[in-house]
């Protein structure tokens, strides 16, 4: 693999959404079966649905932001720490939230994401123990 993942996934990060999209593999796999949130499948299939489905979500939210708190790297997956907040634009509710996704690398481009509500969960699926993630 030419780029280290660790430093994809950094770039990602701080550059936004069509960062995001763009490391996507054309038939990329999304399991948000750790994280459910409503009108979401538990597994998405492809970058077009993929990416659907994070902008249904960000566009629940006025003065939604989000940002990498930590990338953890473990061989060719690495565990990004999301930090998110926002204002519901129906509910004007404030929003905040924390969940962790892996992000699984095949020949630079994201082959697989996994949501989860818990970082520890997310570190362990990832080959890490908590402990190292924190």
């Amino acid at each position: 693999m030419s780029a280290d993942v660790r430093d994809l996934a950094l770039r990602v990060t701080r550059g936004g959404a069509s960062d995001f999209f763009d490391l996507l593999d054309e038939y990329v796999v999304c399991d948000n079966r750790g994280f459910p949130r409503p009108d979401t499948a538990e597994v998405v299939f492809g970058r077009d649905r993929v990416i659907d489905q994070y902008v249904r979500w960000w566009g629940t939210f006025e003065n939604y932001s989000v940002e990498a708190e930590d990338v953890v790297r473990t061989g060719k997956t690495v565990a990004v720490v999301i930090k998110e907040a926002g204002r519901g634009k129906n509910s004007a509710i404030p929003f905040r939230a924390e969940h962790t996704q892996v992000w699984t690398f095949r020949d630079a481009r994201i082959v697989h994401i996994e949501l989860y509500r818990e970082r520890g969960d997310a570190l362990e699926a990832a080959g890490l123990s908590p402990s190292r993630g924190n």
